[in-house]
């Protein structure tokens, strides 16, 4: 039902909510499992994750914010051009463990869009009972 409700999201070029281990347990793209296991470390390193960025689908990712349960950015400093991403970090009911939603975006969605409809898609959705 969750990836059901992904694939409806029209705002999001790709979608993926991912355990703690890097397992997709809903997609709208096929993920490339290392990428998603080298997210889940995403949050335990600022100077590193600000550094060097994210990658997603061998695409660099610039990361312009981070905050306890959030990291977002884009691929180009030009929003007209560039996708950006948003990651999200809750914790799974079911495992205690963190759970992972990753979107991405492009224009004329910004941040300022993408990321309280990502928060209120994972409420709506029951994602942390994943």
């Amino acid at each position: 039902m969750v990836e059901e409700n992904l694939k409806q999201q029209k705002e999001w070029s790709r979608a993926v909510i991912f355990d703690h281990e890097g397992n997709a347990l809903a997609s709208t793209f096929k993920p490339n499992n290392p990428e998603l296991k080298a997210l889940t470390t995403a949050f335990a390193d600022y100077d590193k994750t600000m550094g060097y960025g994210i990658v997603i689908e061998e695409t660099p990712f610039l990361v312009h914010r981070i905050y306890d349960d959030l990291i977002y950015g884009r691929n180009e400093e030009e929003s007209e051009t560039g996708e950006g991403f948003c990651l999200y970090r809750m914790t799974s009911t079911k495992t205690q463990q963190p759970i992972f939603a990753l979107i991405t975006y492009g224009f004329p969605i910004l941040s300022a869009r993408a990321i309280p409809t990502l928060k209120q898609f994972c409420r709506d959705n029951n994602v942390t009972s994943l």
